[in-house]
């Protein structure tokens, strides 16, 4: 028996280690059909509709579950007491949709903050800061923090971008700050 995965182009690399130590195991093969990101929404939406697929399990991006959910098998007697243990919380919440499992963690995403040191250092611009809000220029540690840093206008402007999540299980608005291309 194959087993046809549909993963990103790239991506794969994760999950390779495990399917040999599956194929090791059931003498099955994985074999894993490569897709550039933006393909794999609309190749997964195409497959589905048509009623049939080229593929057994799809890899996909976490934001997606709500919209395939309704066309996933359950999973809820996977979820163990001890896997869900063995599990980071926001990853075993993710794999929800309407209170059932409908889809298996593989990794997790981390989002980064990166922030320009010699902004935050400069004597000029902590000043500045510090009049307008009353504390201390610091690398932020909750989001009022993120926002007044945000919101600052010092002479080298920071520039930002502000990703929004539209899927129904995301509630949490992603900041991505780039601050001239320059971080450390």
């Amino acid at each position: 028996m194959t087993l046809n995965v549909l993963v990103e182009s790239g991506g794969f690399q994760l999950q390779e280690a495990a399917a040999r130590q599956f194929e090791a195991q059931t003498g099955h093969t994985v074999n894993f059909i490569q897709v550039p990101y933006a393909g794999v929404f609309d190749r997964l939406t195409a497959e589905m509709a048509s009623g049939g697929t080229s593929f057994d399990v799809a890899t996909i991006d976490v934001v997606w579950l709500p919209r395939f959910a309704p066309l996933a098998e359950p999973l809820d007697a996977l979820f163990t007491d001890e896997m869900i243990a063995d599990t980071f919380p926001a990853i075993v919440a993710d794999a929800q949709v309407d209170g059932h499992y409908v889809a298996m963690p593989a990794w997790a995403n981390t989002e980064i903050l990166f922030y320009r040191k010699d902004l935050f250092e400069d004597p000029a611009e902590q000043a500045a800061f510090a009049e307008e809000y009353g504390s201390d220029l610091a690398p932020p540690t909750n989001w009022q923090e993120f926002t007044d840093v945000a919101t600052f206008s010092p002479a080298t402007p920071m520039v930002m971008a502000r990703l929004t999540s539209t899927a129904p299980m995301s509630k949490v608005v992603r900041a991505v700050p780039m601050w001239n291309c320059m971080a450390e």
